[in-house]
């Protein structure tokens, strides 16, 4: 698992339940601006097995505290990796536009062939 990670990134969401303020997965992504577009999350968790990188989405508005609690799912999480490699990944917490994103993005790769747009007409 941690070599795919090495070599593949993941990317996840994660959303605020609105009922209890609790932050819960949504899913997994590809690595690309337009899939985290699509996904209109409040927070992303990218790992790529040397650090642990939380963006909060603030435009998407609301989303709950950030970081978000140590009980919360998404820490839980995110403690776990950590606990279960060696080396231990270091955690970025990026919050939005208000914090730099370029670490977020140098891992994205962007589709120049039309997918995202055959994505967008499928949500629709």
């Amino acid at each position: 698992h941690e070599l795919l990670i090495a070599l593949y990134p993941q990317l996840s969401s994660w959303k605020v339940d609105e009922s209890n303020g609790e932050v819960i997965f949504s899913m997994k992504h590809s690595l690309s601006e337009a899939a985290m577009k699509l996904a209109d999350a409040d927070m992303y968790l990218l790992d790529t097995f040397s650090n642990l990188i939380l963006y909060n989405n603030n435009k998407k508005g609301g989303g709950g505290e950030f970081p978000p609690p140590r009980s919360s799912l998404v820490r839980r999480h995110i403690d776990a990796a950590r606990q279960e490699r060696i080396p231990t990944p270091s955690l970025v917490l990026i919050n939005g536009d208000s914090d730099d994103n370029t670490i977020v993005k140098r891992y994205l790769i962007e589709d120049r062939d039309g997918f995202v747009d055959f994505l967008r007409a499928l949500k629709v």
